[in-house]
């Protein structure tokens, strides 16, 4: 007795007949633009930060030959600013100290921006991990000679403007944004060095 062909299983036929299989899906990547946690994102004025956490601030500083300005707030007790949540270090960049410049970079090593945000990622995670979310890593350079047990910390770019940063094959931080390819830049070898200073 003959039976009647459903529609799926015609469909199925017809797509062996042809070799046509389906697709899996493309899972996208996270972007550097779509960053955002509480009040933080690329292109925000720093103002709404710094006026959101005015006593977190523990150091502004120029670098850069004066060409950049570097914001750090530390997770943990600063001279006299107080911690951010989560015990998160969280260090912005702008091109000036004007209020109203945008945020061009921002580099975190705590798991604020994933617990109140939209990152995927925490840090203590491996770079299997980190490479499915954020794309293949590849390797820039760590801080051997820089500090002691530099050659343990590793920068590596994940897209133009995505970077995490491993210790001991972990990461302990991830930077976003316009960010220097050369390691002995001030917003690279400032950064890591007062990260640690106010990490241990």
């Amino acid at each position: 007795m003959r039976q009647k062909l459903t529609i799926a299983a015609l469909s199925a036929i017809l797509s062996l007949a042809s070799g046509v299989t389906a697709a899996a899906p493309d899972k996208r990547l996270f972007e550097a633009k779509n960053l955002q946690f509480d009040v933080v994102r690329l292109g925000a004025p720093i103002g709404t930060f710094e006026g959101k956490y005015p006593k977190t601030l523990c150091d502004a500083d120029p670098i850069n030959h004066g060409t950049r300005q570097l914001w750090f707030h530390a997770g943990r007790p600063c001279r006299k600013a107080d911690p951010l949540p989560g015990g998160t270090i969280v260090v912005l960049f702008t091109r000036t100290e004007s209020p109203t410049d945008p945020i061009d970079a921002i580099a975190w090593f705590g798991s604020w921006p994933h617990a109140s945000g939209n990152f995927p990622l925490d840090v203590g995670v491996q770079l299997p991990e980190v490479e499915a979310a954020l794309g293949k890593a590849h390797r820039q350079f760590d801080f051997a000679k820089v500090l002691v047990g530099g050659e343990e910390i590793v920068v590596w770019q994940h897209t133009a403007a995505l970077y995490s940063i491993t210790r001991s094959g972990r990461v302990f931080g991830y930077a976003a944004g316009t960010m220097s390819t050369d390691r002995d830049a001030e917003e690279w070898r400032g950064l890591i060095a007062n990260v640690m200073r106010y990490s241990k």
